[in-house]
C-alpha cells in the first residue's frame, strides 16, 4: 500500500515538473519572439548566418560548448587524481 502512494507521488511530481518546464519554456519563446521583433531591421537576425542555416548554428555551438564542458570535466578530474595521489604519499 505504501508503495502505491509513493508511486502517485512520484509520477504527480513528474508531471507538475513537466507541466512546469512547458509553461517556462512557452514564455521563453514569446519573450524571446517580443526582444527580435522590437530590433530595428538591420539588426534583426535574418533566415540564415552568412550563408549557414540556423539549425547547424545553433548545433554546432552546443557541439562546441559540450567539447569545451567535457574536456573542462577531464582537466579537473586528472588535476583532483594527481592531488589525491601526492597526499597518499
Amino acid at each position: 500500500m505504501a508503495d502505491e502512494v509513493k508511486t502517485e507521488s512520484v509520477v504527480t511530481e513528474t508531471t507538475d515538473m513537466t507541466g512546469a518546464a512547458k509553461i517556462y519554456y512557452t514564455l521563453a519563446v514569446e519573450k524571446i519572439k517580443d526582444v527580435v521583433s522590437s530590433l530595428p531591421d538591420d539588426i534583426r537576425p535574418g533566415p540564415d548566418l552568412y550563408g549557414l542555416p540556423w539549425e547547424a548554428v545553433v548545433f554546432t555551438g552546443f557541439l562546441g560548448l559540450f567539447t569545451l564542458l567535457l574536456f573542462s570535466c577531464r582537466f579537473i578530474h586528472s588535476i583532483r587524481s594527481r592531488l589525491y595521489a601526492s597526499k597518499e604519499k
